[in-house]
């Protein structure tokens, strides 16, 4: 059986070049470096160490043998913390599920947060769009979702988090992009694209609009970029087109219909006690990142 001591051994002697080196490196005596490579070579039945120059070295062999032994301590290492992170109370893993249209930054910068306090705890994003968050929340049994549209399952607690602004916008080479106040007639004309299941449900101005066909994408990145080509019109984040918006490459539809409006997202999570301490620590991050 090939032990974490003899892998360990046999990267210090890569590293050092030299078995008494390695020796002082890992606190042990010669015989006893020599004894972890001897029977790693023997259990395994491979030539590892080349001893008949000046300076032993890994053959090919011993090489292969320590990149892979380096994904076993890994695992190890990762096991051992899973282990600690049991014994202190800090769950193994969090998953948070959000929609798209959320400030992701807010979501990285409170997870970077919680992993410098040096937690081991396991956090899994995942982005979906409006009614398919709570669907993906509840398929997956996850523990925290930032949702926009309401909520279909009830009773769960929540708190709400930074307004979202988003802005029905074109591209400045499309025919909506100038102009006087465009009415419903003239917008139901041009193209619009939306995200896969949002007819309706946020209660935007564009309601009307929605009802003959238009283009349809799976998230916020492919409909910038449908916009961005001038294909279509439709709304997207102030957030993520603040550049475009300040260039000119993307305008604010000017029209008799609200082309703006304030989405109020809400933070949801599992009863509090049925959480571990670092679901507990993300919820205060995210409500502190975005108050």
């Amino acid at each position: 059986m090939v032990t974490i001591d003899q892998l360990r051994a046999l990267e210090a002697l890569e590293q050092e070049k030299s078995f008494h080196r390695a020796a002082v490196a890992l606190r042990k005596s010669y015989g006893a470096l020599n004894h972890l490579i001897r029977t790693l070579e023997e259990g395994l039945e491979l030539k590892l160490v080349d001893r008949s120059g000046y300076r032993s070295r890994l053959t090919a062999e011993g090489r292969a043998v320590l990149m892979h032994g380096a994904k076993v301590q890994r695992g190890y290492e990762d096991f051992l913390g899973f282990c600690r992170t049991l014994k202190s109370g800090w769950e193994p893993r969090v998953q948070i599920v959000a929609d798209g249209v959320f400030n992701q930054r807010a979501i990285v910068s409170s997870i970077r947060a919680l992993r410098e306090t040096g937690v081991s705890t396991q956090v899994e994003a995942f982005e979906s769009h409006l009614e398919e968050v709570e669907d993906e929340f509840f398929r997956r049994n996850a523990d925290l979702m930032i949702l926009l549209s309401p909520i279909r399952n009830g009773g769960l607690p929540s708190v709400a988090l930074k307004p979202v602004r988003i802005a029905l916008v074109c591209a400045r080479t499309h025919p909506l992009a100038g102009g006087s106040k465009w009415g419903v007639d003239e917008l139901r004309a041009r193209d619009f694209v939306a995200i896969r299941g949002s007819k309706g449900v946020l209660g935007l101005s564009t309601s009307e609009l929605e009802r003959r066909p238009m283009f349809t994408v799976g998230d916020f990145h492919a409909k910038r970029e449908f916009i961005a080509a001038g294909l279509a019109f439709g709304w997207l984040p102030e957030e993520m087109i603040a550049k475009e918006l300040r260039s000119g490459a993307f305008k604010k539809i000017p029209s008799e219909i609200a082309n703006a409006h304030t989405l109020r997202p809400r933070l949801y999570h599992r009863p509090r006690e049925s959480l571990g301490k670092a679901a507990l620590k993300l919820i205060d991050l995210l409500k502190a990142s975005v108050g």
